[in-house]
């Protein structure tokens, strides 16, 4: 079986290096990527860049690393309360990653970016920056992971420029419904020969909508694959300690999660993402403890905040750093 191929970054940037050689990323060991800048400014536009002293204590020999980020950063709604007055769309990235040392890539889910994109990326982002893309929908909705190896190819093409930047790629999928026949083995039928032709240099997780199918069958192949399975704060889907008590949850050494919300729900609130306009600390909270304990087992956590989730996904990425840190501190 023929295997997808990850294009050597060096074609892109000049600079070769060996699996080895590269910083190390993902769930693997390294130094911090947590987002301990400071989130920006508050929402009377003066500047926050709150203290960071508890979250430079995430680095501990005895944790995991706590990476935390939003769900993207092109936003012209954050101008104020996040980036500064005047801001310009083409330095977003750049402000973005003077607060926080992450981003999950939603756009690519709709669109491969071209390898200019995705140099400039790389090259307006510091070193120790991390990107998590999601998959081009194409090959986890459309083709369902069938005769889709030109399309992988050329999204990992186009995102060999992004070097050690490259974090885990997200594999999510839709709900299915009774309607479309899937099960979970007929799922696990087309995911595993998928999973298998995937570059070993590369990470991956993947995320489901249908709480179903979180059982012993998915959990041990994506263990057997160290895929990362997402842990998803969404209304279909379990809450945090109900995904604990799910045995094997974590599959591999990092731990996914991201907080998308009730995208319907809060839309008829709001459609601009300058502000807080859902209470969601008691689910924080509750995630907080969830993230706690994996890193207390040297698990590393990826948490991606959707402005969906609360308004403002910045403000909401500092409340859960706040909740994670505010206990560990004291203990």
């Amino acid at each position: 079986m023929s295997r997808f191929v990850r294009p050597n970054p060096a074609v892109h940037n000049g600079a070769s290096q060996s699996r080895d050689e590269r910083p190390r990323r993902g769930g693997e060991s390294g130094g911090a990527l947590i987002g301990g800048r400071g989130v920006g400014r508050c929402e009377d536009g003066t500047d926050e860049l709150r203290s960071r002293r508890s979250l430079a204590r995430a680095t501990k020999q005895s944790r995991g690393r706590f990476i935390l980020g939003t769900a993207g950063w092109s936003y012209p709604d954050w101008v104020g309360p996040f980036y500064p007055e005047g801001t310009a769309e083409r330095d977003f990235l750049a402000r973005y990653a003077e607060h926080f040392s992450a981003v999950e890539v939603d756009s690519t889910h709709y669109r491969i970016p071209t390898v200019r994109m995705t140099e400039n990326w790389a090259r307006v982002t510091p070193d120790g920056f991390m990107f998590s893309p999601k998959m081009f929908g194409e090959v986890t909705h459309e083709k369902f992971l069938t005769d889709c190896d030109d399309l992988v190819e050329q999204y990992l093409n186009a995102m060999a420029p992004l070097g050690a930047k490259l974090g885990p790629i997200v594999l999510q999928f839709p709900y299915f419904k009774k309607d479309t026949g899937v099960t979970l083995d007929s799922l696990l039928g087309r995911l595993l020969p998928f999973l298998d032709k995937l570059p070993d240099d590369v990470r991956f997780a993947v995320e489901f909508r249908n709480k179903t199918f979180l059982k012993p069958p998915l959990l041990s192949a994506l263990r057997e694959r160290r895929v990362g399975l997402v842990l998803v704060d969404h209304i279909w889907m379990p809450a945090p300690a109900e995904y604990e008590r799910i045995a094997g949850v974590f599959t591999t050494d990092f731990v996914p999660i991201r907080l998308l919300g009730d995208r319907y729900g809060i839309e008829k609130i709001t459609k601009t993402w300058d502000k807080v306009v859902v209470d969601q600390g008691g689910r924080i909270n509750a995630w907080a403890e969830l993230v706690r304990r994996a890193l207390a087992t040297k698990l590393d956590v990826q948490v991606f905040v959707n402005n969906h989730y609360a308004g403002h996904a910045p403000r909401t990425a500092l409340d859960l750093a706040e909740a994670v840190e505010g206990e560990s501190a004291t203990a």
